[in-house]
C-alpha cells in the first residue's frame, strides 16, 4: 500500500511538473498564427468519428498536424471540396443542389486528362499554408499538407488502378531558385503518410524524373486561361516512355488554377503512349 502510494504521488508530481513545464514554455515561446499573425495557445481540435473507409479520421489527422502552424479560426477556415463538381475538372458547382456534370468549359474545350479533383479551395489557411511552405520556404509543412493530399487520393482514387505517380515538374531554372520542387515534396510526403497508417497495398511508385520541363516560362499568374494555354505549350517532355505506355498515371500538383499546366503535362504523356491520365491536388482557385 505504501509502495501505492509512492508511486500515485510520483505520478501526480510528474503530471503536475509536465504541465507546468508546458504553461511556462507556451509563455515564452507562444505560437504565431501562419493566417493571421496572432499569437494563440496550442489546444487539439475535437475529432470527429470515423467512417467506414476511414475519411473522417484522416482529416483529423490533417487538423493535428496543423495545429501548431494555424490559429483555431484559420483551421476551421480551410473549406473541403465537395459534390457537386465538373465530373471531368472538378469545379465545384456554386448550387450544391443536383448531381455531378461536365461543366461548360470542358464542354467547350475537352481536357487532355481524364480526371481532376482538389481537395480543398485554394482560399484562407489551406492557401496560407501553401504560400508559406512555397514561397516561404517552410519545409516542414510538407507533412500536414501531404497528409490533406493522402485523404484525397483516398477519398476520390481508392477504387481506381494507378500505375504511376507523377509530380509535376520543375524547370531546372526555377529549381535551383526555389530549392525544391513542392509537387514532388508534396508526394512524398502523402507516400510517407500511407505508409505510417498502414496502407501498404495501395502505393504506387513515384516516377519524379519521366516527365521533365525543358522549357522555362514565365509564371502562370496574372494570366488568363488562353493566355496560360499558350506560355505552357511544349514545356513538357517525356523522358521514360516504357515506364508510361499504356499505364494509368495520377499528376500531381499543389494548386490547380485553369488547368492549362496539368492539361499540357497530360497531352505530352498520352502522346507518348501512356494510358488514362488523373490529377490530384491540394486546392482549387475559384
Amino acid at each position: 500500500m505504501a509502495k501505492d502510494r509512492i508511486k500515485s504521488g510520483y505520478s501526480c508530481t510528474t503530471t503536475w511538473f509536465w504541465r507546468l513545464t508546458c504553461a511556462f514554455k507556451a509563455t515564452l515561446f507562444p505560437h504565431r498564427c501562419l493566417g493571421c499573425d496572432a499569437f494563440f495557445s496550442l489546444r487539439e481540435p475535437s475529432g470527429t468519428k470515423c467512417d467506414v473507409a476511414g475519411i473522417s479520421v484522416r482529416i483529423d489527422h490533417f487538423k493535428h498536424l496543423i495545429t501548431p502552424f494555424l490559429c483555431s479560426k484559420c483551421r476551421n477556415s480551410i473549406k473541403l471540396l465537395q459534390s457537386p463538381f465538373c465530373r471531368i475538372c472538378g469545379m465545384p458547382f456554386e448550387s450544391r443542389a443536383g448531381d455531378d456534370h461536365t461543366c461548360g468549359a470542358c464542354i467547350q474545350s475537352p481536357k487532355r486528362f481524364d480526371l481532376a479533383r482538389s481537395c480543398g479551395y485554394y482560399e484562407n489557411g489551406l492557401k496560407d499554408l501553401i504560400h508559406w511552405f512555397k514561397y516561404h520556404k517552410v519545409p516542414h509543412l510538407a507533412q500536414p499538407l501531404g497528409a490533406l493530399l493522402a485523404w484525397g487520393f483516398l477519398k476520390y482514387f481508392r477504387d481506381q488502378i494507378i500505375d504511376l505517380i507523377i509530380p509535376v515538374p520543375l524547370h531546372p531554372k526555377r529549381m535551383r531558385s526555389r530549392g525544391f520542387n513542392q509537387a514532388y515534396l508534396l508526394t512524398r510526403a502523402a507516400v510517407k503518410d500511407k505508409l505510417k497508417q498502414k496502407n501498404l497495398t495501395e502505393l504506387p511508385d513515384i516516377a519524379a524524373k519521366t516527365l521533365i520541363r525543358i522549357r522555362a516560362t514565365p509564371p502562370q499568374t496574372g494570366l488568363g486561361r488562353e493566355h496560360r494555354r499558350k506560355n505552357i505549350r511544349n514545356a513538357f517532355a517525356v523522358t521514360h516512355f516504357e515506364l508510361i505506355k499504356d499505364r494509368s498515371i495520377l499528376l500531381v500538383d499543389d494548386v490547380y488554377t485553369t488547368g492549362a499546366t496539368v492539361d499540357e503535362c497530360a497531352r505530352m504523356l498520352k502522346n507518348a503512349g501512356a494510358g488514362r491520365v488523373s490529377v490530384l491536388s491540394l486546392a482549387r482557385a475559384v
